[in-house]
């Protein structure tokens, strides 16, 4: 089991590496490159849910669980707010401070948008990627935390 374990790590991590390096470079040239990217997460994603099938399904049974719960509610209520406050307050501060808080691929973030169609962009940045990185980062790299608040905040991270 242990091997089984370690393989998917290796697997899941390789296929992140390939979204931020590798897999570009062989698709370069065949569709465009703002085509590429898209691409690559439309082949990673698939992998990564099947390289993790048994732990979705599992973690799948205990959260639907949660969720017939008022008190998950409750709680989704009060992150939603915070996290709108702190962003407000982040926004403000790079407002007012001159804080540069855009990313560094925002520039090929735009220019994919003006060639891609934007639901498959949005596709790409609000479903495959956030998906990809929280399963790598939790089941392939760092481990599923035990404790409910740090789960809430490195899946607020990783999004």
């Amino acid at each position: 089991m242990i091997r089984g374990v370690n393989l998917k790590r290796l697997l899941a991590i390789a296929s992140f590496y390939l979204i931020n390096f590798g897999l570009w470079e062989l698709l370069k040239g065949y569709i465009g490159p703002e085509w590429d990217s898209f691409l690559v997460y439309v082949i990673i994603f698939p992998l990564i849910i099947a390289i993790f099938w048994k732990e979705i399904r599992s973690e799948w049974k205990e959260f639907s669980s949660i969720l017939k719960t008022k008190s998950f509610y409750v709680k989704l209520l009060i992150w939603l707010i915070l996290d709108l406050l702190l962003t407000g307050l982040l926004l403000w501060g790079s407002s007012y401070f001159g804080w540069d808080i855009l990313p560094q691929n925002n520039d090929s973030v735009k220019e994919q948008m003006t060639v891609v169609p934007t639901y498959l962009t949005v596709i790409q940045g609000c479903i495959f990627a956030p998906v990809i990185e929280e399963l790598v980062f939790r089941y392939a790299i760092i481990g599923k935390p035990k404790n409910a608040i740090a789960q809430v905040l490195l899946f607020r991270q990783a999004s």
